[in-house]
């Protein structure tokens, strides 16, 4: 798990989940990467700091992403 993953999830795990897909949003914008807007139902895939995560709509793509990496940094710790 990159650093910059774990900074995102330990500052706005927390956060509602409008908040953390906006939080994440500006991650992947400002990492070089592009956040696309689509009007559902689209399939929404979100690539930020190694992890991959999708969803139906962007909120979802954003707690998949939150979600895949609390499990990851818990198998970390596990580790």
């Amino acid at each position: 798990m990159t650093p910059a993953a774990l900074s995102l999830l330990d500052e706005w795990e927390a956060a509602g989940e409008d908040v953390r897909a906006a939080a994440l949003k500006a991650a992947v914008i400002e990492a070089g990467g592009q956040w696309h807007n689509h009007t559902p139902p689209h399939w929404y895939a979100v690539q930020y700091a190694g992890i991959e995560a999708h969803g139906t709509t962007p909120t979802d793509a954003a707690r998949a992403w939150f979600d895949t990496a609390r499990a990851m940094a818990d198998a970390q710790i596990a580790a």
